[in-house]
């Protein structure tokens, strides 16, 4: 079996090759990795956990979330069992991206696209008008 910190590392590979669906719609092609919804990767001799967040707090891609990861790390021969949460109590920011994420997500801001007004407004708050 390989040690944990291999294991985490192949992990953390593996979901920086995964799109979120919202990116994905919206043809900008983030990852889950450079998105930073992927808060967490543990791993011990038995379960590789991972815990992720979300963009905004009514995302309707939960399963499909999980079944990306899942066919994501399907592939890895680490002989653990598999455990994909989320973290519903923090919100998400642009600071939690890498900066190759916040570049591709502002360039797209830049071009005014409309996902991105959504996902921005739901993880910023509103000025008073």
């Amino acid at each position: 079996m390989s040690s944990g910190d291999d294991v985490r590392r192949q992990v953390l590979d593996r979901l920086g090759g995964v799109v979120d669906p919202c990116m994905e719609a919206a043809g900008l092609g983030l990852s889950l990795v450079d998105l930073g919804i992927v808060r967490r990767v543990d791993v011990d001799d038995r379960t590789i956990s991972v815990e992720l967040g979300l963009t905004e707090p009514g995302c309707g891609f939960t399963h499909a979330l999980v079944t990306k990861v899942e066919d994501a790390l399907a592939e890895l021969d680490h002989g653990r069992e598999l455990s994909v949460t989320f973290n519903w109590s923090t919100p998400w920011t642009e600071a939690m991206m890498t900066d190759a994420g916040r570049a591709v997500f502002g360039a797209a801001r830049e071009r005014g696209m409309s996902l991105l007004r959504r996902i921005d407004h739901a993880a910023t708050p509103r000025e008073a008008e």
